[in-house]
């Protein structure tokens, strides 16, 4: 007979995390309760029927459709643990981290959740237009999800992309957290958006207590390169922590990180897990005093926010004040400084003066860029897609206009 507890998280995984001899074990904080307690990991990150969708009287279980995976993620895992360098796995091993995250990535509580979530948000922000309520039945929402992970291999193909690191904790007694929302993601730039896809995003997946799985945007690598280059004009990063990163981009070392990392990364697990933590350790005053500043994180339906109606974009929090050109060319992005600009939306033409010419010259204005966005003090006031860069006469001038010459006649035209 079919197995109707269903694991969003596998055994597998949670037993790197068990904190019992036998491996059975595992210590659970419940965010919604603020209580710690010992769960046999048997019934950790698991819900009845959970992968079943019902047609009719028929009644379709695909939770046996994971095994195979998770067998292969056991592997890997095991793999990954036991290595020194990324360099020294085989190249199937490799092959397959994308596929596995990407498929933890989907396969979880919060993933569907998101999906009721999602249309409560659409209904809230539409409510005053007078539109009818979108309704999302639990029946639908095992669809569309199953759909979703039907979708498992585009997501795979962006994520093979990435720069794959292993981080070692390299202190003792300090360990990484898993949740019932395993792969964790941030953007550190101020501009940064966080998607899979996203240029200069980071994703984070804690395989044990010791060691944990990065895929970086490979942004982030070329530009610490440039920012270790004395010759080049992006400042230079004074952590000499940076250079071990390069290094294990470069050459695929394993990356040793201190408490702060450590404590940034189950920060992660704490924001983005629906619910549930898990961890080889009873002490888990760290989510408590984070719960106790913000207190709607104890349970999460979505990490997706639906903006208002007809409002702009939201502000970029951490930009600082000032004007900024934001140029993105596939996984690349440059931000440059604006003193002096003007926009003809009707003409689809943005004209700016930066302060520094070498640094616009240095990313090669020659071919076009994905897009441009102008920020003034942390807003958008100004998006183009598809669009050139091109200089003017008067140095450090330049005209961001659409590549596209039937486009731009038709702008230009009006």
């Amino acid at each position: 007979m079919t197995a109707r507890k269903h694991h969003t998280v596998p055994q597998s995984l949670l037993r790197h995390f068990a904190a019992s001899h036998d491996r059975e074990q595992v210590w659970v904080y419940d965010k919604e309760e603020g209580r710690g307690f010992m769960s046999a990991i048997r019934d950790a990150a698991a819900e009845r029927d959970f992968y079943v969708v019902r047609s009719g009287e028929k009644r379709l279980n695909w939770e046996p459709a994971f095994q195979a995976l998770d067998d292969r993620l056991a592997s890997v895992t095991r793999e990954l643990l036991a290595t020194d360098a990324v360099a020294s796995l085989a190249e199937d091993v490799l092959a397959d981290v994308p596929m596995l995250v990407a498929m933890q990535l989907l396969r979880t509580q919060l993933r569907r959740s998101s999906i009721p979530a999602f249309a409560d948000q659409l209904n809230e922000a539409t409510k005053s237009l007078g539109f009818g309520a979108v309704a999302v039945s639990d029946d639908q929402a095992r669809r569309i999800h199953l759909r979703q992970l039907l979708g498992v291999s585009e997501l795979a193909e962006s994520l093979a992309a990435k720069d794959l690191v292993l981080l070692q904790a390299s202190v003792p007694g300090v360990a990484f957290w898993l949740s019932d929302n395993p792969v964790v993601m941030y953007n550190t730039f101020p501009y940064g958006e966080v998607g899979v896809s996203e240029p200069g995003i980071e994703i984070y997946f804690p395989i044990s207590p010791a060691r944990c799985l990065a895929l970086y945007c490979p942004s982030i690598g070329e530009q610490v390169a440039e920012s270790l280059d004395t010759s080049h004009p992006r400042p230079r990063l004074a952590d000499p922590w940076y250079e071990e990163l390069l290094r294990g981009i470069r050459r695929q070392t394993v990356v040793e990180i201190g408490q702060d990392f450590v404590t940034y990364l189950n920060e992660l697990q704490i924001r983005q897990s629906a619910r549930f933590l898990y961890a080889a350790g009873s002490e888990f005053d760290f989510a408590e005093s984070v719960l106790a500043a913000q207190p709607d994180l104890r349970r999460i339906r979505t990490l997706t926010k639906m903006g208002e109606m007809g409002a702009g974009p939201p502000p970029y929090e951490g930009m600082p004040p000032g004007t900024f050109l934001l140029l993105v060319r596939g996984y690349r992005h440059h931000v440059v400084a604006v003193h002096n600009q003007t926009t003809r939306h009707n003409a689809g033409i943005m004209k700016v003066e930066v302060l520094d010419h070498g640094k616009l010259s240095s990313i090669g204005t020659e071919a076009p860029f994905d897009s441009a966005t102008l920020i003034v003090d942390g807003q958008t006031t100004s998006f183009m897609r598809d669009v050139v860069v091109e200089p003017e006469a008067r140095r450090g001038s330049y005209l961001v206009r659409h590549a596209d010459h039937g486009l731009r006649q038709l702008f230009e035209g009006l």
